[in-house]
């Protein structure tokens, strides 16, 4: 009985888990890229700044960072 309780407990979690990945991929129908860095000043991403471009999500440094990935995209995406 209890191996089967934790198995259902596991299949549980593991589906939780697929749903969060899956609702966090399709936020506004764009694709996150994933970088860790910066592709406007090559730091560490804060985890808040973000732009799209063409359905891809990319992440940045600050929200300083926007107005010149906004402005040239493509320099930033090897586009």
């Amino acid at each position: 009985m209890k191996k089967n309780r934790a198995r259902w407990v596991a299949w549980v979690i593991v589906l939780a888990v697929l749903v969060t990945v899956w609702q966090h991929a399709g936020q506004n129908g764009c694709v996150d890229v994933g970088n860790q860095k910066c592709p406007v000043t090559g730091r560490d991403v804060d985890g808040k700044s973000t732009y799209t471009h063409q359905g891809k999500r990319y992440n940045l440094c600050s929200t300083q960072c926007q107005e010149p990935f906004s402005q040239d995209p493509n320099r930033y995406t090897q586009e």
